[in-house]
């Protein structure tokens, strides 16, 4: 177990909860419907990943040099995604940042999705 890694971890977890208790009580009169979505959907991502990255981090010792660069493919992955959809939703709702953003936010979730299909055709297929 990377200590370290796991309490980061806590931490940005508890930094997706605070978001998303942001989200539903500061932003639900500024925001549009939409952009509350939007914004709920950068939460739950957050959220949701972060849990096998915890799991993960648990595990560290035991992890490859492999597993442990996909690790950090998924984390990155998820900050990119769910970040860029709280400030498309929020700070940059048009200009150009937003113009810039938004492209980018596929990108985190693509990171995402090669990440577990990687890290889980690893498992099944690593040698014992």
């Amino acid at each position: 177990m990377n200590k370290k890694l796991t309490g980061a971890l806590f931490l940005y977890l508890a930094l997706a909860i605070a978001l998303g208790a942001f989200g539903a009580h500061g932003l639900r009169d500024v925001l549009t419907e939409a952009q509350i979505q939007s914004y709920r959907t950068g939460v739950l991502y957050h959220l949701l990943i972060t849990l096998p990255l915890l799991f993960l981090s648990g595990h560290w010792t035991e992890l490859n040099r492999y597993t442990r660069s996909l690790f950090t493919v998924i984390w990155i992955g998820n900050i990119i995604f769910s970040f860029s959809i709280y400030g498309l939703s929020t700070i940059f709702r048009e200009g150009s940042v937003r113009s810039i953003l938004r492209p980018i936010t596929p990108l985190g979730g693509l990171l995402m999705i090669a990440g577990f299909s990687l890290l889980g055709l690893n498992w099944i297929f690593r040698s014992k």
